[in-house]
């Protein structure tokens, strides 16, 4: 069974994965569990099959769903080259804090920039013989025509260097935020492809955890609800954290929804480990609990002078081994540990 608990439990680091995908735990109590297994022997001396009896104990219960998630900062960016060159300045190492615009790695722009003093040299160009046949057109010696088709190719050829400086402007990898270098992929004078990533930046001050969640839970998930977080680079410990976010779309294919977790700052984690989530949806502090055997088609058999009568109850959370009783029972009856026995024994005498 799955359990996180608080900080002072002594079975925290216990982790299991649970089978399905909504998870329901009942935290073990610490202190004594009031929980009395005596033999009842029905028609005393007969040798008839005894039953063990149990009383229900009072202790904490939480629904939670399970999930699992990285960490990440809350603001962060991956910075991949635009074109295929050879990265030519590396400014910055890992760890080193950016601002916002700084050039942190520039590819090699030769080749670029050449065709833009090609594509210049052709903008002055035509811009002075516009001017020049702009005279003469009004002297009439100059058509209106030619004079348009000049100004035209000034016109294209302004637009071609703009576009030109927005290419070479690619070559340059800029900081969108302020934060530090995460890490560096690309390392100077490498041969890069476009689209290959060269360095992440982000703030690490700033953590959450982006969790995937199964769709068959996510209606359960509301933003501000308590999160239980368990690293194993902390075992032992439950980090406590609220839903910040849930992603609108699903992935269709994994049939998981994505929950961003915020977290507290300085909970000992860093951008990029594994954590396992407990998100809780409900908390009973007096719950009253039976094994999970003694419930069966909503019903227990309670112990009653001597004899075992059915009793309906109304159950809620429950766990792998318990279950919470909401109506129908009190905390001083006694039940019978398994229904499936107590049928049985009422059965060969005809209950």
């Amino acid at each position: 069974m799955l359990k996180i608990l608080d900080q002072a439990d002594d079975h925290a680091d216990e982790l299991t994965r649970p089978a399905g995908a909504l998870r329901f735990r009942i935290a073990l109590a610490a202190a004594a569990a009031a929980v009395l297994a005596v033999a009842l022997y029905w028609a005393s001396g007969n040798g008839r099959p005894a039953l063990d009896a149990v009383m229900p104990r009072v202790g904490p219960a939480v629904l939670a769903i399970y999930g699992t998630g990285d960490v990440e900062p809350l603001n962060w960016a991956k910075l991949a080259t635009a074109s295929s060159a050879r990265l030519m300045t590396l400014a910055v190492r890992e760890g080193d804090r950016v601002t916002k615009g700084q050039v942190l790695a520039v590819q090699d722009d030769h080749v670029e920039r050449a065709t833009l003093a090609e594509l210049e040299a052709r903008q002055r160009f035509y811009e002075a013989d516009y001017e020049r046949k702009d005279k003469l057109a009004q002297r009439d010696i100059v058509s209106q025509q030619a004079l348009a088709q000049t100004r035209a190719f000034a016109e294209e050829y302004a637009a071609k260097v703009r576009a030109q400086k927005e290419r070479i402007g690619l070559l340059s990898i800029t900081s969108p935020i302020d934060g530090i270098v995460l890490r560096r992929d690309g390392e100077l004078g490498e041969l890069m492809a476009a689209g290959t990533t060269v360095l992440w930046v982000g703030d690490p001050s700033e953590l959450n955890i982006v969790a995937a969640i199964d769709e068959e839970d996510i209606a359960l998930v509301r933003e501000g609800q308590k999160v239980l977080v368990k690293s194993d680079a902390q075992p032992g410990r439950a980090i406590e954290g609220r839903v910040l976010r849930i992603t609108p779309k699903g992935d269709p294919i994994a049939k998981t929804f994505r929950v961003r977790v915020a977290l507290a700052a300085d909970q000992g984690l860093m951008v990029g480990m594994t954590t396992e989530i407990n998100i809780v949806v409900r908390e009973e502090t007096d719950a009253l609990l039976v094994p999970v055997t003694a419930v069966a088609d909503g019903h227990v058999w309670r112990i009653d002078g001597g004899k075992a009568v059915k009793a309906q109850v109304e159950t809620g959370i429950r766990s792998a081994t318990e279950v919470q009783i909401i109506s129908g029972l009190k905390q001083n009856d006694r039940i019978a540990r398994s229904a499936a026995a107590a049928q049985a024994v009422a059965g060969r005498n005809g209950g």
